[in-house]
């Protein structure tokens, strides 16, 4: 799962501070092509303090809050310690507001008993949890899915057979209340 996370919100996590400056680049050449906002270049650290301390209002009053507090959390907590606060406080959709959340509204499982087909399809929520919602739109979920295993093949964690795999795996997907 944090594979499936990493090769898809942010493959340089451990590698850069609290911005990512290529991502924010790479971001901001695919929104200008595109002609709308179609990608983020937020980091997971910028991610976190959105999701802890912010609100979710697009200014750049907010944007300018979150770099701070994004460089000051870096400061005051190691990337693993990030990335865990990141899986408690993402919202996966359906409800579903961190990782223990999301396995139980989705599988009815704990995180550590997902396969590799699961993983992939909840790391492919993060992007709009709503719309990939597989409960409600399997198919974009399914096409959000192939895009976190092929990342996954690219940085090297899992290899083109077992993406083929995840990807025709059954997912056991179920609707569970809280």
């Amino acid at each position: 799962l944090q594979q499936a996370v990493l090769a898809t919100e942010d493959r340089r996590f451990y590698e850069h501070g609290a911005v990512d400056p290529i991502g924010i680049l790479r971001a901001l050449a695919t929104n200008l092509q595109s002609g709308k906002t179609v990608e983020g270049g937020s980091s997971i650290s910028q991610q976190v303090v959105k999701n802890m301390l912010l609100s979710q209002e697009q200014t750049v009053t907010r944007k300018a809050q979150e770099l701070i507090l994004a460089i000051l959390l870096e400061r005051n907590y190691t990337k693993d310690q990030i990335l865990e606060m990141y899986f408690n406080t993402a919202y996966f959709g359906a409800n579903a507001t961190g990782i223990a959340e999301a396995c139980h509204t989705y599988y009815g499982k704990a995180p550590s008993d997902l396969s590799l087909g699961q993983a992939s399809l909840l790391a492919g929520l993060l992007q709009a949890p709503t719309y990939y919602n597989p409960l409600v739109n399997y198919n974009a979920a399914k096409d959000r899915q192939r895009i976190v295993l092929a990342g996954m093949t690219e940085e090297g964690y899992i290899t083109k057979k077992e993406a083929v795999a995840a990807y025709a795996e059954t997912l056991h997907l179920q609707k569970n209340t809280k």
